[in-house]
């Protein structure tokens, strides 16, 4: 969905129109999945400041 997209939006879109998910490297950061050491400041705090709990 690009840099800068509303995530929570995003998801939602997910839930209602997809019936399969490929999780990407930043997916897999915001669940602590991955090393993030080489993603900029921008990447590692982006996408987890933008999340609601559900």
């Amino acid at each position: 969905m690009g840099y800068g997209a509303d995530p929570n939006s995003c998801i939602d879109w997910v839930r209602n129109h997809a019936d399969i998910v490929i999780a990407g490297n930043h997916d897999f950061a915001v669940v602590e999945k991955t090393d993030v050491s080489y993603f900029n400041d921008h990447a590692i705090l982006g996408p987890a400041s933008g999340l609601k709990k559900n």
